[in-house]
C-alpha cells in the first residue's frame, strides 16, 4: 500500500472507532450514566474530530448537565459542519429557547421542519414556539392540516386541542381531545389536560368519564390533602382536576357528587381553594342549601382574597336565606371591585324589593339595563315591580340615559376607591 492509502485506511478505521464510541456515549446518556457518556464522547471526538454528530451529542450532554453556554458552543460547531441536518437544527432551537431567544429558536425549528417535514416533534416545537410568541392562530394553521399525517401521535392531537381552546373553538378542541385519548390514554397528565379541555368545551359526560377515575383514587383521607398541596402531586392529580370534575357534575345536575368531589379542596390554600369554594357554594345553592353556600364562601374568604365572584355568591346566599341587608352589602362590595357585574345590580334590586324599597330596586335594575339593554332577565325584573315592559325605543329614551349616567358614577367611584352612589 502507498503512504496515502495507508493514511486513508487509518482515517477510516479511526472514524469507525469514533462512531462506535459515539454510539456508546449515546447509550450511556440515555441510561443516565453521564460520567461514562463524557468519557466515551471525549474518545469519539478525539478519534473523529470532524463528525458533527459527536458535537450534537456533546450539546445534549451539556444540556443534561445544565451547562448551557457549553451546549451552545457545541451546537454552533455542529451547525457549522452540517447545516442541513434536521436534528442539529432542532437542538439548536431548543438551546436558543433555553436562552429565551424565541425568534432564533423559531428559525431553527422551521429549518428542522423543512428538512424533515414528517417528524412530529419538529412540527410541534415550531407550533409551540409560535404560541409562546403570541401567535396561536399561526400555530394552528401549521398543525391542523398535518394532524392526520401524525394520526396516532397523541401529543400532536393534544397541542391541536390546546390551540383550538385558545381560539375559542369548542368542537375542534373536543374532537382533538378524543383523538389524543384514543391513542394515548395511559398518560395521566394527558388525560388530566384532556379532561379539563373537555369541560371547557362543554362535553361534560365525556369529561366526567375521563376525570372521575383520576379523582377516585385520591378522594379520601389525608393522602388527598397531601397530593393537593404538592405541586408535583402523584400522577399529576392536582386541585384543578377536582374543580374541573365538579364543574362537569354541576353542569349535568349532579350536585351531590360535585359537593363530595370538592370536599378535599377545603384544606387547599392555593388559588384553587377559592375556585373550589365558589363551586361548592353553587352546588349547595342548586341543592336548596343556602346555609351551606354561605359557609363555603365564608371559609373561602377566611383563607384567601375576597373577589367579585365570591361576594356575588355570598349576596345570593344571603338573599336566599332572607338576609336582605347582608345581600345588599355583599352585592355593593362586589360592584366596588367590578362595576360591570349585572348580577350584582339585580341582587341589589331583589333585596330592595324584599325590604320594601321599590324605587331603589328600579334604580338598580336600570343600572343593570345600562350594562345589557337587551337582557330579558332585567326586563322581567322591572316588570315584576309592577311596571309594564316598555318598547325598546321607550327604554332607550327613558331608562338608558339615566342609567348610563349612574353607571359612569359607579365606575368613577370604583376607580377612585370611594363608595359607589
Amino acid at each position: 500500500m502507498s503512504r496515502n492509502q495507508r493514511a486513508e485506511a487509518q482515517h477510516r478505521w479511526e472514524e469507525m472507532r469514533g462512531d462506535v464510541k459515539r454510539q456508546l456515549a449515546q447509550q450511556h446518556l440515555v441510561d443516565g450514566r453521564l460520567d461514562d457518556a463524557e468519557q466515551a464522547l471525549e474518545q469519539a471526538v478525539t478519534l473523529s474530530p470532524d463528525d458533527p454528530q459527536s458535537y450534537l451529542l456533546t450539546a445534549k450532554l451539556r444540556l443534561e448537565e445544565g451547562r448551557l453556554a457549553e451546549a451552545r458552543e457545541a451546537i454552533t460547531l455542529a451547525t457549522s459542519m452540517a447545516g442541513d441536518d434536521a436534528e442539529i437544527a432542532y437542538f439548536a432551537g431548543i438551546i436558543a429557547e433555553r436562552y429565551g431567544d424565541l425568534q432564533t429558536a423559531m428559525g431553527h425549528y422551521s429549518t428542522a421542519t423543512m428538512l424533515a417535514p414528517n417528524v412530529a416533534a419538529y412540527v410541534l416545537a415550531q407550533a409551540e414556539t409560535l404560541v409562546a410568541l403570541g401567535k396561536p392562530a399561526e400555530a394552528l394553521a401549521i398543525v391542523q392540516p398535518r394532524w392526520r399525517d401524525f394520526d396516532g401521535d397523541a401529543p400532536t392531537h393534544m397541542l391541536t386541542a390546546r390551540l383550538s381552546q385558545m381560539l375559542g373553538l369548542r368542537g375542534p378542541a373536543a374532537e382533538q381531545c378524543r383523538e389524543a385519548l384514543r391513542w394515548g390514554d395511559d398518560d395521566v397528565m394527558r388525560r388530566a389536560e384532556a379532561g379539563r379541555i373537555l369541560v371547557w368545551a362543554e362535553a361534560y359526560p365525556e369529561a366526567i368519564a375521563v376525570l372521575r377515575p383520576l379523582v377516585e383514587g385520591y378522594s379520601a383521607g389525608p393522602r388527598t390533602a397531601r397530593a393537593l398541596r404538592d405541586d408535583d402531586a402523584p400522577n399529576g392529580i392536582q386541585a384543578s382536576i377536582f374543580c374541573a370534575l365538579a364543574k362537569a357534575y354541576i353542569a349535568t345536575g349532579r350536585f351531590r357528587e360535585a359537593r363530595e368531589c370538592l370536599g378535599p379542596l377545603l384544606d387547599d390554600r392555593r388559588e384553587q381553594g377559592a375556585v373550589a369554594g365558589c363551586l361548592l357554594a353553587r352546588a349547595a345553592l342548586h341543592m336548596g342549601d343556602p346555609d351551606g353556600a354561605a359557609d363555603a364562601i365564608a371559609v373561602t374568604h377566611r383563607k384567601g382574597p375576597v373577589t367579585p365572584q365570591t361576594l356575588l355568591l355570598a349576596a345570593y346566599a344571603d338573599l336566599r336565606r332572607g338576609r336582605h341587608d347582608g345581600a345588599m352589602d355583599a352585592a355593593n362590595a362586589a360592584l366596588k371591585l367590578d362595576p360591570g357585574l349585572i348580577g350584582a345590580h339585580c341582587l341589589i334590586g331583589q333585596a330592595a324589593v324584599a325590604l320594601g324599597r321599590p324605587d331603589q330596586a328600579r334604580e338598580a335594575y336600570e343600572d343593570a339595563l345600562a350594562l345589557d339593554p337587551d337582557s330579558r332577565v332585567v326586563r322581567a325584573l322591572i316588570e315584576k315591580l309592577g311596571h309594564e315592559v316598555m318598547p325598546e325605543n321607550d327604554v332607550n329614551r327613558r331608562v338608558r340615559p339615566n342609567a348610563k349616567a349612574r353607571l359612569e358614577q359607579i365606575q368613577s367611584a370604583s376607580l377612585e376607591g370611594e363608595k359607589a352612589p
